[in-house]
């Protein structure tokens, strides 16, 4: 079959007008996503250091060159309906403002990711006084934000002032991520020195003092202090054991804790990790029945008094209506 000059002159033209007519099945992004992945201490006071870091991550299908992580910050909110607006928009508000600082990030090509951090002095940092900050990361390239993350700090100029009340419940969580073996040893100090000086749980329960908070504490981390008052083991890497050097400071910890929880309110937090073996010989039905259950009588017995309840705390907001039914 012979094809006209004029049949090969518009097909060659349909496709040339199409490279300018059609849209492209992939366009080309640039995107990033930012991860803020610690906020420390977080009941800071004066005199601290606030450590704040993450990891970015270049989402899109081309390099990123000029990035930086900009830094926001609020003034010290005390009004309740304040706080809640701010919290409920999860972008960047009016009431955030630059605070002219910038955390540099190199080049990052797609996929690629970078570990961020930095460090202020609190009094650098919350200089407006007493209440609760807000203190925003926005993940920049060319000065075009690509993600933006924030954290609500609160904030006590001194051990001594006042928490403004806003109207609504101040729960003080007293609890650490830690773990042990079947011996109870600890695989190195990092526990124990959380619980010393201007330690992480020290600062904890120094902020809490003279508030009207309600504690909410990890029974897991009161059995381990009574257990460990007495003295207590590290086992390094090659399955040699250690004396650990802080019983002194963990006797104190848990006498001020006693005290401070003795005439105020208390909940539990129940078992972030249930134990099989105690599950098995409780006969609970579930580790989530076994974790709710046993957590109010351990505190107890550690506290040496009696608590309100256990407060059933969930990273999404609701426990799962399946684990319910289990």
């Amino acid at each position: 079959m012979k094809i006209g000059k004029a049949t090969i002159l518009a097909v060659f033209l349909a496709i040339f007008l199409s490279f300018f007519t059609s849209t492209p099945s992939q366009s080309i992004v640039a995107a990033g996503d930012l991860e803020l992945n610690f906020a420390e201490p977080n009941t800071p006071i004066s005199g601290n250091v606030i450590r704040f870091g993450g990891i970015v991550a270049n989402a899109g299908d081309v390099s990123l060159s000029n990035l930086g992580v900009r830094v926001f910050l609020s003034p010290a909110i005390n009004s309740r309906i304040t706080l809640n607006n701010e919290l409920n928009n999860s972008g960047l508000t009016p009431l955030m403002r630059d605070a002219g600082l910038r955390i540099e990030i190199s080049d990052l090509a797609p996929d690629q990711r970078s570990i961020w951090s930095t460090a202020y002095l609190v009094d650098q940092l919350l200089a407006d006084g007493d209440g609760v900050y807000l203190v925003g990361f926005q993940f920049e390239s060319d000065d075009v934000a690509l993600d933006f993350k924030k954290v609500a700090i609160p904030f006590r100029s001194t051990l001594e002032s006042e928490i403004t009340p806003v109207g609504i419940s101040l729960l003080w969580p007293v609890a650490s991520q830690f773990k042990t073996d079947w011996q109870g040893a600890l695989p190195n100090e990092a526990l124990p020195e959380s619980l010393i000086s201007t330690g992480r749980l020290a600062n904890i329960l120094r902020a809490g003092q003279g508030n009207l908070v309600s504690w909410v504490i990890d029974p897991a981390l009161t059995e381990f202090l009574n257990q460990a008052s007495d003295g207590y083991l590290i086992k390094d890497n090659f399955g040699n054991f250690s004396p650990g050097q802080f019983s002194e400071e963990i006797n104190l910890f848990l006498n001020g804790l006693q005290f401070l929880a003795d005439s105020t309110e208390k909940w539990a937090m129940p078992y972030a990790d249930a134990d099989l073996s105690a599950l098995a010989r409780g006969e609970a039905n579930s580790a989530f029945e076994q974790a709710i259950t046993i957590a109010r009588p351990v505190l107890e017995n550690n506290l040496g008094a009696g608590v309100s309840g256990v407060v059933a705390l969930s990273p999404f907001g609701s426990t799962p209506t399946d684990v319910i039914g289990d």
